[in-house]
C-alpha cells in the first residue's frame, strides 16, 4: 500500500499544477470531441440528473447546450481532420436565454479547481433560465451524493487518483451519487501507447509488459530516481509522474489497463460493464488507441 503521505503529496502536487494553469490548460481543451462521450449525453432524457465530476472548464456543458437545445452534432475527428469546434457553433448561453428554450436538464459541475469553478460561474450566470446549472468545488474522493443523478460523465480524471484504495473509494462514491439503475462514464488515458512510454520507471514498464504481453518496440531505461520530490520507489505499478509543457510543474498519472478498470467496477459493485478502447470513434487496440472507457450502471 502507498504511504499516506506520498498519497497527499501526489494529490496535491497534481491539484496545483491545474490551480496554476487553469487558463492555459482550458486554452486547449475547449471541446469535447469524443464519439463516445457524445453517444453518451446524446441518449440523456428531458429531466434527468447529470454530474459532470471533474468539469474543468465545462466544456461538456457546451456540448449538452448544442445537443439537447439546437440538436446538432459536430464533425468528429479522424486521422486526417479536425472536428469543427463547438466554441464555432455553440449558441452563447445569452442567446439560449432570449429564446425561451429550456434543457430540462438538470446538470451539476463539480471540480477541485476553484478557479474554474469561478469561470464556470461567471460564464453561465445569464444561461439559469436556459438550463439548470450549477458549479461547486469538490472533487470524487470526497462528495457525498446519494441516489441524485441519472448519469455521471467522468472525463480524463480518473487517472489523477493515486492508489487502488482511492481509485476504489472514488468508483464507489459514483457508485452511491447514482440513482438506481443510473449510468455512468468514465474515460481515462491510454498512457500505453509507445510515445508515453519514456514516463514509465523502467522497472514498472518491464514488469508491466511481461505481465500484459504488450508490444512496444524499446524501453527507455528512466535512471533518474527522483521526479519533483517523488522517489519512483514511492510509486505503484504502472504510476507516472508527468511535466506539464515547459512549465516545471507536474502532475501524477496513473496508466490503466482496460483489465484494471473492468475490475474497479465490479469491486465497487456496477453491472452490466463495458470498458473499451478507442481512436477517434473506432474501437482499436491498447497500444494504438487514445483512451480507455468505461460505461456501467447501478444495480
Amino acid at each position: 500500500f502507498m504511504n499516506p503521505s506520498i498519497l497527499q503529496k501526489l494529490l496535491k502536487m497534481t491539484n496545483e499544477l491545474y490551480e496554476k494553469e487553469a487558463q492555459s490548460f482550458s486554452d486547449t481543451r475547449k471541446d469535447v470531441w469524443e464519439k463516445e462521450i457524445i453517444d453518451f449525453v446524446d441518449k440523456i432524457e428531458p429531466g434527468a440528473g447529470v454530474l459532470d465530476l471533474g468539469c474543468g472548464n465545462a466544456r461538456l456543458l457546451d456540448m449538452i447546450l448544442k445537443l439537447k437545445v439546437e440538436n446538432e452534432k459536430p464533425q468528429l475527428k479522424t486521422k486526417n481532420q479536425n472536428a469543427k469546434s463547438y466554441s464555432d457553433i455553440r449558441t452563447c448561453p445569452s442567446e439560449l436565454q432570449r429564446s425561451g428554450k429550456n434543457l430540462r436538464i438538470d446538470y451539476t459541475g463539480i471540480d477541485k479547481n476553484k478557479k474554474f469553478i469561478e469561470m464556470n460561474n461567471k460564464k453561465y450566470l445569464s444561461a439559469k433560465s436556459a438550463v439548470s446549472a450549477s458549479f461547486e468545488v469538490g472533487d470524487g474522493l470526497t462528495m457525498k451524493f446519494k441516489n441524485k443523478f441519472d448519469y455521471i460523465i467522468c472525463n480524463a480524471v480518473l487517472h489523477h487518483i493515486p492508489s487502488k484504495k482511492l481509485q476504489l473509494k472514488f468508483l464507489k462514491n459514483i457508485y452511491q451519487a447514482l440513482m438506481p439503475k443510473g449510468q455512468v462514464l468514465i474515460s481515462v488515458w491510454n498512457r500505453w501507447q509507445e510515445r508515453y512510454e519514456k514516463y514509465f520507471p523502467a522497472k514498472n514498464l518491464k514488469l508491466k509488459i511481461k505481465n500484459q504481453n504488450l508490444k512496444i518496440k524499446t524501453i527507455n531505461n528512466i535512471t533518474i530516481e527522483q521526479y519533483n520530490n517523488i522517489n519512483i520507489n514511492d510509486l505503484e505499478i504502472n504510476d507516472q509522474i508527468v511535466p506539464w509543457r515547459q512549465s516545471g510543474r507536474f502532475r501524477y498519472i496513473h496508466a490503466f489497463t482496460p483489465a484494471e478498470l473492468k475490475n474497479l467496477a465490479q469491486r465497487a459493485g456496477f453491472k452490466n460493464i463495458q470498458v473499451f478502447t478507442s481512436r477517434h470513434g473506432v474501437k482499436t487496440t491498447l497500444d494504438n488507441a487514445l483512451n480507455i472507457y468505461l460505461i456501467a450502471e447501478k444495480n
